[in-house]
């Protein structure tokens, strides 16, 4: 190929050319969206936010570009951009931890958090059960749970009204 871009149409296949036309064509119909666009321009607008420029001006410099957007959709999007930036790389950070520590396939094998925390809990009484363990052995999953004191009260029930006969409260005293 030639160092250049322009491809001449000798060197490319009618594959190639229709796959390029294709391109161009979504590219001209539907263009990027503008979360898009901000993610891919994230570390320009935030280059420039930190030598000192407010939001309007980047958002003068993105309509003079091409890019149109209200001050609130800019801002939205910059959020967004910046938590999905976020969440990508924690997600990556996560995932070199775990293959760091090799998940117990390596030479190295150091205890993981759960591991210690077993042995925590064997070191205490031999006879004795923690947390989760002790609350399964007592909890039937196919009984019926109790029911509050609340649902046992019956507003249609007729209260229990006992009489009481003045004659009986008189003491019989004999003289």
């Amino acid at each position: 190929m030639a160092d250049n871009k322009t491809v001449s149409p000798e060197e490319t296949s009618p594959v190639e050319a229709a796959e390029a036309a294709l391109d161009r064509l979504a590219a001209k119909l539907a263009p990027p969206s503008i979360g898009a666009q901000i993610r891919r321009l994230l570390p320009k607008i935030e280059n420039a936010i930190e030598a000192g420029a407010t939001h309007e001006q980047i958002l003068e410099t993105l309509r003079e570009s091409g890019i149109e957007m209200t001050i609130a959709t800019f801002r939205s999007a910059l959020y967004r951009a910046r938590k999905k930036r976020d969440r990508e790389q924690t997600g990556q950070q996560r995932g070199s931890r775990e293959r760091s520590s090799g998940g117990g396939s390596s030479g190295d094998s150091s205890p993981s958090d759960g591991e210690q925390r077993l042995k925590g809990a064997s070191k205490a009484e031999p006879g004795a059960r923690s947390g989760a363990d002790a609350r399964q052995e007592t909890r039937d999953p196919l009984a019926v749970p109790k029911r509050p004191k609340s649902f046992d009260w019956d507003p249609t029930a007729r209260p229990e009204v006992t009489f009481i006969n003045k004659d009986d409260d008189k003491v019989d005293t004999d003289p």
